[in-house]
């Protein structure tokens, strides 16, 4: 489960330069990665780091706990850095995806479409209703957003991520990712992530929460954790 929130940062190196400063703090923005954790690992997705020059760079952690038996917490190895993937904002992998929620997978299949004047749609849809958790239906389009998600997007002030593709989620039905939703989604490798920007009070400048799939190897997804 996807507890972390994304926040673009695209307008931070414009901020640095507009004010000719040529040095900042390095710091780490974690509440703008995405951060997944089941059992005993912690996986943190894109995390944004900020160099001494302003320059942003994105890291992946994974972080191994362990537990011994009188129920005492330890790292189980030295966490591991490695440089990000570049996400890949043209295009999407259609295919069977799943989510691992609370010990159990859910499935969906991301399909390709043709819509108005020759865009490209992508079309998630899952098999099992999500309780509360994920959306039902998520549908976007790569490039240019759509008229009416464009609209959304520039009522709510959403600053644009380069990296994501905007839509909606027509079959929400809950608090992060409610019906007719504004939504966001990046592809980074096998990973397909859902940014969701509208909740109980309607559609947010920030992300409300956000949640990531993986790709299936096959039809019978038995790359999924059993």
């Amino acid at each position: 489960m996807n507890t972390g929130k994304r926040h673009g940062l695209i307008l931070l190196l414009a901020t640095l330069a507009a004010s000719g400063s040529a040095a900042a703090a390095p710091t780490s923005y974690l509440e703008d990665a995405g951060v997944v954790a089941f059992g005993k690992t912690i996986d943190v997705s894109r995390l944004p780091v900020t160099t001494s020059k302003g320059a942003i760079i994105y890291k992946d952690i994974v972080i191994n706990l362990s537990v011994d038996a009188l129920g005492n917490v330890t790292f189980a190895a030295k966490p591991t850095v490695t440089a990000s993937p570049t996400p890949i904002p043209s295009n999407f992998i259609a295919g069977r995806y799943y989510l691992r929620y609370f010990g159990t997978n859910y499935f969906g299949d991301l399909t390709k479409g043709v819509g108005a004047g020759a865009s490209t749609i992508w079309t998630l849809t899952m098999e099992q209703a999500s309780g509360g958790s994920w959306p039902e239906q998520s549908i976007w389009q790569t490039g240019t957003p759509a008229p009416d998600v464009a609209s959304r997007l520039n009522t709510a002030m959403v600053r644009r991520n380069p990296n994501y593709s905007y839509g909606t989620t027509p079959e929400g039905g809950n608090a992060v990712f409610s019906n007719n939703g504004l939504l966001a989604a990046e592809q980074v490798n096998t990973s397909l992530t859902l940014v969701s920007y509208s909740g109980n009070t309607g559609d947010q400048q920030l992300p409300v929460g956000s949640i990531i799939f993986a790709l299936c190897a096959n039809a019978a997804c038995t790359n999924a954790p059993h």
